[in-house]
């Protein structure tokens, strides 16, 4: 059945070719005859190409049918335009940079001021200092992967998955059991020719296939006794002049093996089939990897311990403390800032050691409180995304885990992530339905059944009260009841009244209709028509059934008589808040003002930095489940900063300040937000910087993390007072 005509872009020429290499592997798929040495069938296949470039064009996707492609037999196949992009990108080379980065981010378009790492999708560009460690040390996973792709793998359905992780982890290409001999295939990593090296666990092999799923080259075990493996889990690859050598954590012989191409063994730690702790003993390792100093790194799972040799000498060179407590530590990488990376997979954690040893990053996955899916006893898959994510999978699950936000940001069942080329429909791969529902309730709004003296504390206004002002001032709340299209507060009217959401959904609106914000249950608004009487910046309408408490200002004045202190409080906030009215409606900064208000933050942040760093002390965080499109990076020190600020009772808020018509923010544009939020709270972080946005290297989007006693709501009302910016986009930041 075809599909309805969509709309897509033109496809280069190099894409018929690749139609053409995608029919070739779809003919080995289905007969298992590989035709790249036919000549005459593969001049077919690429006339055939001219045809299903145009319809894939006018359809997204073509239906090729062909009879006697390679003696008697035929190809019937689909193929997407999903295939052929995804093709494209497996066989194009990544652009490598000089000494300085370029502008914008080649995966998000986002501008990067002189930075080596975007700091909206996190990608992390090769320098040329990367580049001359890369020389010396084992490939890494994502070397010559597209960016933002992953490859899995999936040893319970014996595949590899090339995994979209920026379009909902859309499977883009697969080679399965049916294209190869695998049966248990682990550690695939992604050659420069466009191979795959794995190692196959359960035949004990090491070996090297096409994207077709056709062996290219396999170790030979037979040669002698020596060369024979035994559970192997991971296989890396370096290169030395113009010779390539693999790795071998050969697992249940407890030892590490180098070999060359000619299947001759170069070095083996560990001796065979000897598990041990003591010098030139190994027990069951996982991981290796050669460092750039000429190391190579193992991880001895079965003694607990990460380890680097020199391979000259055998001699230890550096031993992970043992007052880290592993626990079976499954993967060890060295980062290209010398740190080492660890899956200590009996606690359930992440680390980041610096080169002494000490904790610098701990991000724990798992424990009681967590959804049990977050549980994996024992990876089996690894995988470390240029935006410096973390893919683990124990064989059945899947998850991502965003180091720096210590969140998961995905899981799922590998049985679920399939190719749509093997079906003639595509597939959507969102997280099971379970999964969405738990996620939403972490992130929902606290509910009817909290008591309201919980829901007054919270709220900007009553910050620092006494529990018996809280007390006297419940009997003063009214319930209403409002339906669907009602409005509750209307834009231009003057406020004298509070408003505690206590079941249902209400919007609020600039009028005449942009939505600003959606608040349900638990959520407060029009607290600030208690401190000051001005005009209602926003409307805010029913959309379904909802009971809400008011609080009117004469209650509020009649409870506030007894408590002086309170009273004080109030009158500071009515005095910062007429400080934003005339923020928010007075003249613009001139030129010379926008660059005196954005030197004055960046002399704050630095000196406040500093100040910060000298008292830092590491802290481990629990992972948190969240999905937020893109945020910003936040380094250990701004992580304790927002830390203590969540302890001491603030919120933590990140924005995305958008310009109409995704227009190039302006210097001065920027330096009003800037100075608006300033007034709010205290501002943490700023992207661009200071220093990029004083060289005009902005774009239609500024980023600001706000450190604030004010409701969210109350923040973008003050952003949607200014007529230059599109509403903002605010979330909530937890370590």
């Amino acid at each position: 059945m075809d599909a309805e005509p969509i709309a897509v872009t033109d496809l280069p020429n190099e894409s018929l070719e690749a139609i053409a290499q995608i029919l070739a592997a779809l003919f080995y798929y289905r007969q298992g005859i590989s035709l790249e040495h036919h000549f005459e069938s593969m001049k077919r296949l690429r006339e055939v190409a001219i045809e299903v470039r145009t319809q894939i064009q006018a359809k997204g996707r073509s239906s090729v049918h062909l009879m006697n492609l390679y003696e008697e037999h035929g190809l019937d196949a689909v193929v997407y335009l999903s295939q052929v992009k995804a093709w494209l990108a497996l066989q194009s080379q990544k652009q490598t940079y000089g000494k300085e980065p370029p502008t914008r981010c080649p995966a998000c378009d986002m501008p990067l001021a002189q930075s080596w790492t975007c700091l909206a999708c996190g990608l992390e560009l090769e320098s040329p200092y990367q580049r001359m460690q890369v020389r010396s040390s084992s490939q890494p996973a994502v070397q010559f992967l597209p960016f933002h792709t992953a490859l899995l793998a999936d040893p319970e359905r014996r595949r590899l998955l090339f995994v979209n992780c920026r379009e909902g982890h859309r499977v883009v290409w697969e080679i399965d059991a049916e294209q190869w001999s695998a049966t248990v295939p682990l550690s695939p990593l992604y050659l420069e020719n466009h191979h795959l090296l794995m190692v196959d666990q359960q035949e004990n092999r090491v070996f090297e296939v096409n994207l077709w799923g056709k062996t290219i080259w396999e170790f030979k075990t037979d040669t002698s006794e020596r060369h024979q493996l035994l559970g192997p889990r991971r296989v890396a690859l370096h290169h030395r002049a113009q010779d390539a050598y693999l790795l071998i954590a050969d697992t249940g012989n407890h030892r590490i093996l180098m070999i060359d191409r000619h299947h001759r063994i170069h070095w083996q730690y560990g001796v065979k089939g000897e598990p041990g702790k003591d010098d030139g003993f190994l027990n069951s390792p996982t991981d290796v990897q050669l460092t750039s100093e000429g190391y190579v790194l193992i991880a001895d799972r079965g003694n607990h311990r990460v380890l680097e040799i020199n391979p000259d000498n055998n001699l230890i060179t550096w031993e992970s403390p043992q007052d880290l407590g592993l626990s079976l530590p499954t993967f060890a990488e060295k980062l290209p800032n010398h740190n080492l990376l660890v899956v200590d997979a009996g606690n359930y954690r992440v680390l980041e050691l610096n080169p002494q040893g000490v904790p610098e990053e701990e991000c724990v996955y798992f424990n009681q409180s967590l959804d049990p899916r977050f549980r994996m006893d024992d990876p089996l898959h690894y995988f470390r995304r240029e935006n410096q994510n973390i893919l683990l999978s124990n064989g059945r699950r899947i998850m991502e885990i965003d180091l720096i936000h210590k969140h998961a940001l995905w899981v799922n069942n590998l049985s679920e992530l399939r190719y749509e080329g093997h079906e003639d429909n595509g597939h959507t791969l969102d997280p099971n339905p379970d999964f969405v529902a738990w996620i939403s309730k972490q992130d929902a709004a606290p509910q009817a059944s909290m008591a309201l003296n919980d829901i007054l504390a919270r709220t900007s206004v009553f910050q620092g009260a006494p529990v018996t002002f809280f007390e006297s001032l419940t009997p003063y709340l009214t319930l209403q009841t409002f339906y669907p299209e009602d409005k509750i507060v209307t834009q231009g009217q003057t406020g004298d009244a509070m408003f505690i959401l206590k079941k249902g959904k209400v919007q609020v609106l600039k009028e005449p209709e942009t939505l600003l914000a959606t608040l349900e249950a638990g959520d407060i608004f029009g607290e600030m028509a208690l401190v000051l009487s001005e005009p209602r910046s926003a409307t805010v309408k029913a959309v379904s059934n909802c009971e809400i408490y008011r609080l009117s200002k004469w209650a509020f004045d009649t409870a506030l008589q007894p408590f002086p202190e309170v009273q004080a409080g109030i009158q500071k906030l009515a005095q910062s808040r007429a400080a934003i009215t005339r923020l928010k409606t007075g003249k613009h900064l001139s030129s010379q003002e926008a660059s005196e208000v954005l030197q004055a933050l960046l002399d704050q942040q630095v000196e406040r930095l500093q100040q910060i760093k000298a008292q830092f002390s590491h802290r481990s965080h629990p992972v948190i489940a969240f999905r937020p499109l893109w945020r910003l990076m936040y380094n250990k020190i701004e992580q304790h900063v927002i830390h203590e600020a969540l302890l001491a009772g603030l919120n933590c808020f990140e924005l995305h300040v958008h310009t109409y018509n995704r227009e190039v923010m302006s210097q001065l544009q920027a330096s009003h937000v800037v100075e608006l939020l300033q007034a709010q709270g205290d501002l943490l972080k700023l992207h661009p910087s200071p220093e990029a946005i004083f060289k005009d290297l902005l774009d239609d989007t500024l980023a600001l993390t706000l450190l604030t006693r004010h409701s969210p709501e109350q923040i973008l009302d003050d952003l949607a007072g200014m007529d230059e910016l599109a509403p903002s986009e605010i979330y909530s930041i937890v370590f």
